[in-house]
């Protein structure tokens, strides 16, 4: 699988405009990191809590983003 993406991707370098980055493929998935939470609260509806779920994946990824855009090469 590694292998055929690795191959698509080096056939589609040619085809980038000038200037853009050299594609990577990473294959090293022991710089890839997971986090896992579990959202609970008494007193609460499972609606009002995956709407404050989703706004929590809103502001994280935002976050995410912003941090992406400041350090692009990190």
């Amino acid at each position: 699988m590694r292998d055929h993406l690795r191959r698509k991707v080096n056939d589609a370098k040619g085809s980038l405009p000038s200037g853009a980055r050299e594609p990577i493929v990473n294959d090293d998935f022991a710089d890839v990191y997971g986090i896992l939470y579990a959202i609970t609260a008494d007193g609460y509806s499972h609606e009002e809590l995956v709407k404050y779920t989703e706004y929590i994946e809103r502001k994280w990824s935002e976050t995410l983003t912003n941090f992406w855009r400041a350090y692009p090469n990190h």
